[in-house]
């Protein structure tokens, strides 16, 4: 049984994927986007909004350079939009009209805006949903080993919006490389509020968390997972330590999109279905 208070899911995207990813699946044999359910089974339970800025999507659209993006000369891409607590402010203005609950849903970095969002307006938050992406605890991937992290972080940072208007001119010359500094410079920028989140110590709403653990058989690939793996049972436990309404699911190989695949995403539906039912 669902709720009858009123719901609107917010979905905070992973870097470099568009809003067309959250509700379709890319079949690697066949080279075609396959549609799927999740959006779908979702507005069964609620409305649901898209946070979909461009800059965000620059990584998305290096492989397309006939698309709109390219041609666009009033793409929205300053230092002031790379904030992730402006950003969220943006999205709620849009949004904080709607009379019921909101329920942040982040997928990988995406799970910044998330934690930023719950923050700051966790009156209108009934828990949130992460998917595959922590950004609170030990560091759980090798790029974010601190001591390449914040050196890139302080390179890209250094960029103002007249270095950034130079690289936006490259773009109408197909300029691959202004592309993919473009695309570092959102994305370090975004990165750099791990330093608030790495200082926090809670969610102050219940949250779920749905992880993905890679098991290959090769022996380089088994060292690094090993690797990542643990440090994921850190976050879980540091997780644990600071937060009591806190659930974590893992999946083996079900990749970083365990919402794209028919077994993990009816999990993820299921759950959030029944922590509707248990804090509405």
């Amino acid at each position: 049984m669902i709720s009858q208070k009123k719901i609107m899911f917010i979905m905070f995207p992973g870097f470099g994927e568009s809003k067309k990813k959250w509700d379709t699946h890319y079949e690697k044999s066949t080279d075609s986007y396959v549609k799927t359910d999740f959006i779908k089974k979702l507005k069964k339970m609620g409305s649901v909004y898209f946070h979909e800025p461009l800059y965000h999507n620059i990584k998305y659209y290096i492989k397309n350079y006939k698309s709109k993006f390219l041609y666009d000369k009033n793409i929205d891409f300053t230092k002031e939009n790379l904030d992730v607590s402006r950003e969220c402010e943006k999205v709620y203005e849009k949004i904080k009209d709607f009379n019921g609950m909101f329920i942040p849903i982040g997928h990988s970095i995406g799970s910044y805006f998330l934690y930023c969002f719950q923050k700051k307006y966790s009156s209108r938050c009934l828990f949130s949903v992460i998917i595959d992406g922590s950004p609170l605890g030990p560091i759980s991937q090798t790029l974010n080993d601190d001591k390449k992290l914040y050196p890139l972080i302080e390179k890209y940072q250094k960029y103002d919006d007249i270095m950034i208007n130079k690289l936006k001119e490259k773009l109408y010359k197909n300029d691959e490389k202004a592309f993919r500094k473009l695309a570092d410079i959102a994305f370090y920028n975004i990165f750099k509020y791990k330093e608030i989140t790495n200082k926090a110590e809670k969610f102050n709403k219940p949250l779920i968390e749905f992880y993905n653990i890679d098991i290959k058989d090769d022996k380089k690939s088994l060292k690094k997972d090993h690797f990542l793996n643990l440090n994921r049972i850190k976050e879980i436990e540091y997780f644990k330590k600071h937060n009591n309404d806190y659930v974590s699911i893992a999946f083996i190989n079900k990749t970083h999109y365990p919402h794209d695949i028919d077994e993990s995403r009816e999990i993820i539906l299921k759950y959030i279905k029944e922590m509707i039912d248990k804090y509405s």
